[in-house]
Parts: structure tokens; C-alpha cells; sequence
């Protein structure tokens, strides 16, 4: 199944009133991105692969794109890539640069001005 917008897959379980969890891959661990869409497939659920940042500084941001969107697109059910807790605007950009679905920057660091 062709990768699925965040935007898109969570508006669509808000009208259907489900939820889909988000799981960390620990940045695209063959392992654990294997288990995630294994179960997801097993409960034909929607689900969403998630990636921290600081995870990404050892696999990178290209490679778990990579391994993410190859089971995301063998999967069955619908799957997205997300970066979750992206430090900067610049790691956000990189995630898409990568062929990650969705960001989310944590700005939660920084001055409340900012």
C-alpha cells in the first residue's frame, strides 16, 4: 500500500471516532518496524511509524525514511512516516527531504517568545 498522509489518515479516524497509535521505530530499526506493521496488520489497524530526532542522528534521517517506506509500502493497511519531536525547522526540513509524511517540531526548549 502506497505511503498515506498523516493529515488525511488522522482527520479520516476523527469522523470515524478510532484513534491510531503512533510508534517509535527507534529510527527505522528493521526489527521493530517489522513488529509494528506485523501487528498493525494483524489487528487491521491504521498506524503511524515514528521517529525521534536524536534517534535519527545514528541511523539517519534518509536510511529510516528508507527502511519505513519499504514495509510501509508492503503493508496492508494504511501507514505513515512521522518525525516526532523534531529539534529544529532545519531536522523537520530534512524529514521531508527524506520522504517523511508529517513533522512535528518541539519547540519546547526555547524561549516562549519563540
Amino acid at each position: 500500500m502506497p505511503l498515506v498522509n498523516t493529515r488525511e489518515m488522522v482527520s479520516q479516524a476523527g469522523k470515524k471516532g478510532y484513534c491510531i497509535a503512533q510508534i517509535n521505530t527507534n529510527g527505522g530499526s528493521y526489527d521493530l518496524t517489522r513488529a509494528i506493521i506485523e501487528s498493525a496488520e494483524e489487528l487491521r489497524s491504521p498506524v503511524i511509524l515514528g521517529a525521534y530526532e536524536a534517534n535519527l542522528a545514528y541511523r539517519g534521517f534518509e536510511f529510516a525514511a528508507m527502511v519505513m517506506r519499504w514495509f510501509a509500502e508492503q503493508a496492508s493497511v494504511p501507514v505513515a512516516i512521522h518525525l516526532d519531536h523534531g529539534g529544529s525547522v532545519k531536522a523537520c526540513r530534512r524529514a521531508m527531504e527524506a520522504g517523511f509524511s508529517s513533522v512535528m517540531i518541539d519547540g519546547s526548549l526555547l524561549p516562549i517568545e519563540e
